[in-house]
């Protein structure tokens, strides 16, 4: 082997080695035995309560994007509640243009 090509693939793959994004780590498994601890349903009333309740207090009806902004939620949180209580026939979800007009029902 020559002196430089064996000194130059070394350095292009520490540079690759070092270049590559690392995961995150994964999450603890429960011990042999244990069982994991299901999410808390009630904590699912309780954000569907507080929406149903600023829904109440703004005249029956919000844009999802200021339930977003009012509650301090992540998008996905608050379209999973908009998803489970018009499934239940307590909203109404009307498409408005790029936005979801939510009413009570």
């Amino acid at each position: 082997m020559r002196d430089g090509q064996g000194a130059g693939n070394r350095f292009g793959l520490g540079i690759y080695a070092s270049s590559r994004r690392t995961r995150p780590p994964l999450p603890a498994r429960p011990a042999r035995g244990e069982r994991a601890v299901p999410p808390d349903p009630a904590a699912d009333l309780e954000l569907e309560d507080r929406f149903l309740a600023i829904l109440g207090e703004k005249g029956g009806s919000l844009f999802q994007s200021e339930i977003v902004k009012t509650l301090g939620l992540s998008k996905p949180t608050v379209s999973g509640a908009v998803n489970r209580l018009h499934g239940a026939g307590r909203i109404e979800k009307l498409r408005k243009c790029r936005e979801n007009l939510i009413r009570l029902n």
